[in-house]
């Protein structure tokens, strides 16, 4: 028995020698009988090279969008569960505009092959909207706590900021109290980690 080439083989002189190729290969064996007589085969190895998820778990903004980058050997059959703001479930790299946080799962499939799988969990973050309400008139001295209506109300990351902050005993918190000395308009920023902000402006009035 005579196995060719002998790349990846334990052994090239036995009937069933084991590979450890890591590349497709065509391997050739000659068995060679008693008085001559000789007979021919060949196999052909194939070997997956596996397929590597380059993005990383990651958040986006509400409506936000994850281009996803995975290389891998394209005789597998991917694909994208669930299929929730997956532009294409059957290709390698979607584009996922994720309508919750989630964990999306590829998976690559080949015949006769155990199925791959690789998770990408991506975080929706709320695009905070916000409403102080009417503009208002006080006198000088009066004060006024701050009651702004934010949408969503239940995310529990966000950082607020009023500007300016002068007249407000705790600018960094959502219901600041404001005392009244001139005229002002004030802008509350609401912001989650990521960036998502929402902003709106109210107009005090103080008389002279």
């Amino acid at each position: 028995v005579a196995w060719m080439p002998p790349a990846g083989l334990d052994h090239t002189d036995i009937v069933n020698p084991v590979t450890s190729t890591l590349s497709d290969i065509t391997y050739y064996v000659s068995v060679t009988l008693g008085g001559g007589c000789r007979a021919e085969d060949s196999v052909r190895v194939t070997v997956l090279q596996g397929f590597d998820l380059q993005t990383p778990d990651t958040a986006v903004c509400t409506g936000g969008m994850v281009a996803v980058r995975l290389h891998g050997d394209t005789r597998y059959t991917y694909t994208w569960s669930p299929a929730n703001g997956v532009s294409d479930t059957t290709v390698m790299n979607p584009q996922i505009v994720p309508d919750s946080s989630r964990a999306y799962i590829v998976t690559a499939r080949y015949p006769g092959c155990r199925d791959s799988v690789r998770v990408l969990n991506i975080e929706v973050q709320p695009q905070p909207f916000v409403d102080l309400g009417p503009d208002r008139v006080l006198c000088y001295g009066d004060t006024l706590r701050m009651n702004p209506v934010i949408t969503p109300p239940d995310y529990s990351h966000y950082t607020y900021n009023w500007s300016p902050a002068g007249d407000l005993d705790a600018p960094a918190s959502a219901t600041p109290l404001f005392t009244a000395h001139t005229t002002t308009t004030l802008t509350m920023t609401v912001s989650t980690p990521l960036g998502c902000t929402g902003t709106d402006e109210l107009t005090i009035t103080v008389p002279d």
